[in-house]
């Protein structure tokens, strides 16, 4: 079950690997619209499972979190 938890540590670790993609690209000297998309798909392949592992983990971690048998 999605929670607003693993949506909100979802989108900020996508925004994330992408801005951290896109200034590698930046700094390696390449600007083009494939360094955006490439940074682009890298955040999403790399920060949406990073983003569900977070949330997660803080759930786990927090004892006043209410548990939730569906997970």
């Amino acid at each position: 079950m999605k929670t607003r938890l693993s949506w909100f540590t979802t989108i900020l670790a996508v925004g994330c690997v992408a801005g951290a993609a896109l200034v590698v690209f930046f700094v390696l000297g390449i600007y083009s619209v494939t360094a955006i998309v490439a940074s682009a798909i890298a955040g999403l392949v790399i920060g949406w499972p990073l983003g569900l592992w977070a949330s997660k983990r803080i759930k786990r971690q927090d004892p006043d979190w209410p548990p939730n048998p569906a997970e």
